[in-house]
C-alpha cells in the first residue's frame, strides 16, 4: 500500500498543485480561479478518491470524468513546464549578456503549445486502443520429434478499469483467441488497483482457453489494494495464477514469480533465492524443457542468465509516453522488446513488452499497445 500512495498519490497530487499554482498566476492571481481548487484538490487524490467511491455508477463516473481531466491537466502540466524552462533559459542567457536569445514565451508561444498538446491528446487516445501483434520465433532442439512447433501467446498490463473500457478488453481477449496459442501467459497487472473488474470483465476473460493452459501471475496493481481477491477472481476465471512455482505443460516448464509487491504482502522473505531454487530444479531435469520465466517487473537477475531460455515481463509499458521512457528502462536496466542475454551459463532471451493498457493516463505516445506471439520451433 506504501508503493500505492508513493506512485499515484503522489504523481497526481503534485502534479495538480503545480498546475494550479501556474493557472493563478497566470490569470493575474484572479480569486475566481480559486473556486476550481476543490476540483483540483479532489482529482489530484484521483486514486484515494476512487477507492473511497462505493463501487458501480459512483466510480464509473468519476473515472469517465478523470479521462477528459487527467490528460488535460498533464499537457497543462508539459506546457507550463516548457514555458518555465524556456523563461528561465531567458533569465539566464540575459545574466551572461546575451540578448533576445529566444523570443518571450507568450503569444505565439502559449498557441504553439496548446496546439501541439490537443495534437498529443488526440493521437495519445488514438494510439493506445490499436492493439498490435508482434510476432517472435524461437529455435530450440527441446522440443520433442512429434512437435515442430508451440505457440505461445503472452500479454501483460490490460489494467482492468473503466479508463481502458470494456471495448478494450474484448479487442485484447479477441486478438489472443485469434492466435491459436498452444499456451497463454498474462503477465501481471491484469486488474488495476482498487478495480477489481465487472462480471462482463470476468465472462471475457473466462473465454481465454489454450489446449496446455492459461496462466497467470501478480502484477504490481494486482496486489496493491487486496492481492488475496485479486487472485481468486483471476483463478475463478480459469486463469491457473503462479505464485514462486513451476508447471509443466508439455515439452515447457513456466515459472511464475509475483510481483515483489505480493511477495511480500503474503509473508515472504527471499523472492531471489526461491527464483534460484526453482531454476535450479529445472535445470537438473532430464532432459531439460524449454523454460519460461514469468514475471510482470522485468527483474534481471544476471547471475541466473543462461539457467532459463526465455523471460516474458512487461510493467514498463513502453514508458506509455516516450519523453519518460528512457528513465523507465534505465530503472530496469533493460531495454522494451527482445533482449539477448549472456551470462556465466550461457545465453537467455529476455522480452519485455509495451502490455495492451495504461496506467494513471489514458493515453500512449509513442509506445503502441501489444499482444506478443512466440512461435518456439
Amino acid at each position: 500500500m506504501l508503493e500505492f500512495f508513493m506512485e499515484s498519490m503522489l504523481f497526481y497530487f503534485l502534479e495538480h498543485c503545480y498546475v494550479f499554482a501556474r493557472l493563478f498566476l497566470f490569470f493575474n492571481r484572479n480569486r475566481r480561479v480559486l473556486f476550481l481548487l476543490p476540483a483540483f484538490l479532489c482529482m489530484g487524490l484521483f486514486p484515494l478518491v476512487f477507492l473511497l467511491l462505493p463501487e458501480g455508477p459512483a466510480q464509473q463516473l468519476f473515472s469517465r470524468v478523470g479521462i477528459v481531466w487527467l490528460p488535460s491537466v498533464f499537457f497543462l502540466f508539459l506546457a507550463f513546464l516548457a514555458t518555465d524552462l524556456l523563461a528561465t533559459t531567458l533569465r539566464v542567457t540575459r545574466r551572461f549578456g546575451v540578448r533576445r536569445a529566444l523570443p518571450a514565451p507568450r503569444g505565439l508561444w502559449w498557441g504553439t503549445f496548446l496546439f501541439a498538446c490537443a495534437i498529443a491528446y488526440g493521437y495519445g487516445l488514438y494510439e493506445a486502443r490499436t492493439l498490435t501483434v508482434t510476432r517472435l520465433e524461437i529455435a530450440t532442439d527441446k522440443l520433442p520429434a512429434s512437435r515442430d512447433r508451440l505457440r505461445v501467446v503472452y500479454a501483460s498490463d490490460l489494467h482492468i478499469n473503466p479508463h481502458t473500457g470494456i471495448a478494450m478488453l474484448r479487442k485484447a481477449v479477441d486478438t489472443i483467441i485469434g492466435q491459436n496459442a498452444d499456451i497463454i501467459l498474462l503477465d501481471g497487472d491484469i486488474l488495476d488497483d482498487g478495480w477489481q473488474g465487472t462480471r462482463e470483465d470476468f465472462a471475457l476473460l473466462t473465454a481465454l482457453r489454450a489446449p496446455l493452459g492459461v496462466f497467470g501471475v501478480l502484477g504490481n496493481h494486482d496486489a496493491r489494494v487486496d492481492a488475496a481477491r485479486a487472485r481468486d477472481v483471476l483463478a475463478g476465471s480459469g486463469i491457473q495464477m503462479l505464485a514462486e512455482e513451476s508447471v509443466d505443460v508439455g515439452p515447457v516448464r513456466i515459472i511464475g514469480m509475483d510481483d515483489p509487491v505480493a511477495y511480500k504482502l503474503k509473508g515472504g522473505d527471499d523472492q531471489d533465492a526461491e527464483f534460484v531454487s526453482l531454476v535450479t530444479k529445472s535445470n537438473a531435469q532430464k532432459p531439460k524443457p524449454f523454460i519460461i520465466v514469468m514475471e510482470h517487473k522485468p527483474i534481471l537477475r544476471r547471475d541466473q542468465v543462461g539457467l532459463y531460455d526465455i523471460q516474458v515481463s512487461g510493467h514498463t509499458h513502453g514508458g506509455q509516453i516516450f519523453l519518460i521512457s528512457p528513465q523507465v528502462h534505465a530503472k530496469y536496466g533493460i531495454e522494451p522488446g527482445m533482449n539477448r542475454l549472456r551470462g556465466p551459463n550461457g545465453d537467455s532471451l529476455f522480452y519485455v513488452t509495451n502490455g495492451t493498457g495504461f496506467s494513471k493516463l489514458p493515453i500512449r505516445l509513442l509506445a503502441p499497445p501489444e499482444i506478443v506471439v512466440i512461435d518456439v520451433v
